[in-house]
């Protein structure tokens, strides 16, 4: 899983640990239409599956995260 780091900034791929974040950001409808794939249902748990797969993925080397994460718009 590639994660990189700025003086400023860090960019990772979504953990468990953001998914109550993720589902308040997510509530927002006009925010939710701007990132494809995302849950429909701004609910926690739809959170942590969408966060899940796509972690899994990444850490089975099927691109990363972030990657995987544009390629399924």
């Amino acid at each position: 899983m590639d994660i990189l780091v700025t003086k400023r900034l860090t960019i990772r791929p979504p953990l468990e640990v953001d998914c109550d974040d993720l589902a308040l950001h997510l509530a927002d409808e006009k925010l939710r239409v701007r990132l494809p794939g995302a849950p429909n249902g701004p609910g926690r748990d739809d959170v942590a599956r969408w966060v899940n797969e796509r972690c899994v993925a990444a850490c089975a080397g099927k691109g990363s995260a972030f990657t995987r994460f544009i390629a399924s718009a």
